[in-house]
């Protein structure tokens, strides 16, 4: 048997079309006949393939998906939600001043140490914060160990 009577006699097993030139089975029929030209055709045209799929998932990604149940925030009981994209490094934190615990306020983390203690001072009234500590009374130097939902308390010592 010939190599393209080989190929053909693959040809729609499982319902696979070897002959598609952006299939893995394609490439690996080019690797292993060792047809370089072959192999550089299959990857160009899986590349191209692959940045058309990043194209139109990227337009889709903040469309609403009330009827798919695959992409709903498990955490929200609403049924028509609209799955918005979200940086990663943005997280939610609840600041209080040290001396009232119980009410505090919802922000985002800002970028740096500095301006998460301006915005603190801002937010309970121009109070001039020098400390922050987490719920285990640990201090805070770095906004890398803060963590989304983290509740920070502000103090002046």
């Amino acid at each position: 048997m010939g190599w393209e009577e080989w190929r053909d006699s693959r040809k729609d097993g499982y319902g696979l079309d070897v002959t598609n030139p952006t299939s893995d089975t394609a490439l690996m029929d080019a690797i292993h006949k060792e047809d370089t030209e072959m192999v550089k055709k299959i990857l160009k045209e899986q590349k191209i393939e692959r940045a058309k799929e990043e194209r139109s998932s990227s337009e889709t990604a903040g469309r609403s998906y009330a009827n798919d149940s695959s992409k709903k925030d498990p955490y929200c009981s609403s049924s028509n939600q609209i799955i918005k994209p979200c940086k990663r490094e943005e997280k939610r934190v609840t600041i209080h001043m040290m001396s009232e615990s119980k009410n505090g306020k919802l922000i985002l983390l800002p970028s740096s140490i500095e301006e998460l203690l301006r915005l603190a001072s801002e937010k309970f009234g121009g109070c001039n914060f020098t400390k922050i500590t987490n719920a285990d009374n640990a201090e805070i130097d770095d906004l890398n160990v803060i963590w989304d939902g983290d509740h920070l308390y502000f103090s002046s010592n």
